[in-house]
């Protein structure tokens, strides 16, 4: 807004709109669909483009004091993080899918749950991949200013070899044997 800060607000009934034009409006930068909302420390969903297409939705809240509004600047990239190769931060293509962003991120690990993956919108919004017993129901959407993160398998559900527990147990073994053949030999002296 071209005028951040505190405001009072002057009626019972301010809403979104009327607080957001008292702020001088939204500038150029403007990004409307990250617009946070937020009461008692919770985010509230909303929808500020929508407030502007019909001010008489109920996207245009009613405010409460204590609310506190956050308009961000339009974010063009996408952040993939938790189980990829590389976590990066991947330029924003409209149209473009999940799969799309994971791989421009090198890829899914060896311990990736794509089946758990979510979505954080800028707005605060999330969204889960959905799936059915045998196959993927549907993945949202991705949006500017996203975080896509991918959580691991939980271990009970990794199986195959795992090379570092290998090591950390036979080293373990191999040192209490040597302890014992070491008190052994002392016991024989």
């Amino acid at each position: 807004v071209f005028y951040p800060g505190p405001y009072v607000l002057e009626s019972r009934q301010e809403r979104l709109l009327d607080l957001i034009r008292r702020a001088g409006g939204l500038t150029e930068e403007a990004h409307p669909d990250g617009l946070r909302v937020y009461r008692d420390g919770k985010l509230l969903a909303t929808d500020l483009l929508s407030a502007i297409r019909d001010p008489a939705s109920r996207y245009n809240l009613v405010l409460q004091p204590g609310d506190s509004l956050y308009v961000p600047e339009y974010d063009p990239t996408v952040l993939v993080t938790g189980a990829v190769t590389f976590e990066s931060l991947v330029p924003y293509e409209p149209g473009r899918g999940i799969d799309y962003y994971v791989n421009r991120a090198g890829g899914y690990t060896y311990v990736a749950d794509p089946g758990r993956l979510t979505i954080t919108y800028q707005d605060g919004e999330r969204a889960a991949v959905r799936r059915r017993r045998l196959f993927f129901d549907g993945k949202p959407r991705v949006g500017p200013g996203s975080t896509i993160y991918v959580p691991e398998k939980p271990e009970a559900e990794r199986g195959g070899f795992n090379f570092q527990q290998f090591i950390t147990s036979t080293t373990g073994m191999m040192s209490a044997v040597l302890t014992v053949l070491l008190a052994v030999d002392k016991l024989s002296q």
